[in-house]
């Protein structure tokens, strides 16, 4: 339970309550501490109690942007709002009101920690209707599909906590908690939003000092990786793989081989054995080989799907509620030598850039649907093209589905003179991406790349069912093992995308941080970067549900100690 403390020491001039009445066709900001032009700020510092160091969070909200929301048939009768706090993150969870938040991270589990809540004097807005969060279904919605209303009841119930604390998992020995920290709630029955302008908490490890941070990657660095990679697959695919091999350990990497044959051929025994293997040595990379009907997967409940082909579980070591890998992970879903050597080719010609024309490393991709809401599918690919584009001058290519210029060939032709990067946010039907003009992009267009010679990009897929493990024409798949002519490789290098129909939001605020974090120039391996994407989603996502779906579904195709250096 919160221990409260009913009254905050504050100025005298500040010490009333305040209301405030919203007239809903209108726009306005809403000022809480005096009508200054600061902006809204929260502060973490150091604080001790009985010998420990802990922190205190203090915040103070000096205003809000109130604007009308866009209507809505789904939300049913009423005028919504759009609350804007600068500098906090809204809540995500389907059918609640949108209010903000703060994350901050712990190391350590819930039931470690002592919180304390300084309230202080509470400001009310009344006659408001905070924009609630829709529950859109998965990425492959079309036109026509149901979609549900806001269920009422749900938005009516009203949160009346200040804080929630919730256990994440392990990472690598580090046990870590999500703090969630709520400067204001929603009092439906009075339409009524409470805030509390200066509300400050204090927080505290009850053995130890405690470890908090605001980016969930300054918690993980307190961990410690090294070079050790463990690859497991069916023995008569080694040979295949010694000229990377080879290269690896030029890189200073560790690579050691395990046969399917030895191990066992059943998830169960792959898992008991990395388990075994993670617990002795701690390895940090980790690649399977072999589609899943040779190197078999787990099949785990999401919200899409209760079979789920998952490779998650695998690579988490800290116990059944753990649900963040400790390994930088990654697949080779191949069928056959030729698979493989054509993906060794791409790797090794990718990182020595021994391209015959490397302009393609100034070259990035988009493809967008003309579909999605708060923000549209346009409006998420420019969040993601933007950062690289801003950091190392990329040109933009973009192909949207209102466009005509967006076909498979237009794509074709760009993917032929080379890229670097591409971003596809749509619909997905396992072999395509339909959300294109004319036709869907299909596997079979894959073959059509000239590509010999240039760039092959990464491709970061926000689409349902492109990304499952199986060989059956999947167009992550061809893209990672067309070849035009027996030693000629074409496609990509590498390709991240979900196994079964994913969710709306996640993925394509994934995508946004994996580009993000790569524009920042300080992650040059794939798996790395691509884990810290999906960690960001704690910090950007409130449902942590949602979040741990995410982590189920999507996969590397290709190898994760890729160097992805752009500049």
């Amino acid at each position: 339970m919160n221990k409260v403390v009913s009254k905050l020491r504050i100025p005298f001039f500040l010490s009333f309550v305040i209301i405030v009445f919203i007239k809903s066709a209108m726009s306005e900001v809403i000022h809480f501490l005096g009508e200054d032009k600061k902006a809204n700020k929260m502060t973490m510092t150091s604080v001790k109690k009985r010998g420990k160091w802990g922190k205190r969070i203090s915040f103070s909200l000096r205003s809000v942007e109130v604007n009308p929301s866009e209507r809505n048939d789904f939300f049913g009768d009423g005028d919504f709002q759009d609350l804007s706090f600068f500098k906090m993150s809204s809540t995500d969870e389907a059918n609640k009101p949108r209010l903000p938040y703060l994350a901050l991270f712990l190391k350590g589990r819930p039931s470690d920690f002592e919180i304390r809540t300084l309230k202080g004097e509470p400001a009310y807005i009344k006659n408001i209707l905070p924009k609630p969060n829709l529950e859109l279904p998965c990425r492959c919605l079309k036109k026509g599909d149901n979609v549900k209303l806001l269920n009422r009841r749900i938005y009516e119930k009203s949160r009346k906590r200040t804080y929630q604390i919730e256990y994440l998992g392990d990472f690598r020995g580090l046990p870590i908690s999500r703090l969630k920290l709520y400067p204001s709630f929603y009092q439906a029955e009075k339409r009524t939003l409470k805030v509390f302008p200066q509300i400050k908490f204090s927080v505290f490890h009850k053995k130890e000092n405690l470890k908090a941070f605001h980016k969930v990657d300054e918690l993980l660095e307190q961990t410690e990786i090294n070079n050790k990679y463990i690859v497991v697959g069916p023995e008569r695919f080694f040979e295949a793989l010694q000229t990377w091999k080879q290269w690896k350990e030029k890189q200073g990497l560790d690579i050691e081989f395990y046969a399917l044959e030895a191990i066992g051929n059943t998830s169960k025994d792959i898992k008991n054995f990395l388990h075994k293997k993670y617990k002795k040595e701690k390895f940090t990379w980790s690649l399977l080989i072999g589609h899943e009907e040779i190197m078999p997967t787990e099949y785990v409940e999401t919200n899409s799907h209760d079979k789920t082909p998952s490779d998650l579980k695998y690579f988490t070591m800290g116990g059944p509620r753990d649900e963040i890998p400790d390994v930088y992970y990654g697949r080779f879903v191949v069928d056959s030598i030729q698979d493989i050597e054509s993906q060794v080719r791409k790797i090794i010609e990718f990182e020595k850039r021994s391209f015959q024309d490397r302009s393609g490393f100034n070259r990035q991709v988009g493809i967008a649907s003309d579909e999605g809401f708060d923000p549209s599918d346009v409006e998420y690919l420019d969040q993601m093209q933007s950062p690289l584009k801003k950091s190392f001058n990329l040109k933009i290519f973009k192909f949207l589905q209102e466009k005509r210029n967006s076909t498979p060939e237009n794509i074709n032709k760009v993917l032929t003179k080379g890229a670097i990067w591409l971003n596809y946010i749509g619909h997905g039907e396992g072999s395509t991406w339909p959300s294109l003009n004319a036709r869907s992009y299909h596997s079979n267009d894959v073959k059509n790349i000239k590509s010999e010679g240039r760039v092959k990009p990464i491709i970061i897929d926000v689409a349902c069912q492109n990304g499952r493990f199986s060989y059956e024409n999947r167009l992550g798949e061809r893209f990672l093992n067309e070849i035009a002519g027996r030693d000629t490789s074409i496609g990509a290098v590498a390709y991240y995308g979900g196994s079964v129909d994913i969710s709306w939001h996640p993925p394509a605020k994934m995508a946004v941080a994996i580009n993000t974090i790569m524009a920042k120039g300080k992650h040059h391996r794939l798996g790395k970067l691509l884990f810290d994407g999906q960690m960001e989603l704690f910090k950007n996502h409130s449902d942590k549900k949602e979040v741990t779906d995410n982590l189920k579904w999507y996969h590397l195709f290709g190898d994760p100690s890729l160097w992805i250096k752009l500049n």
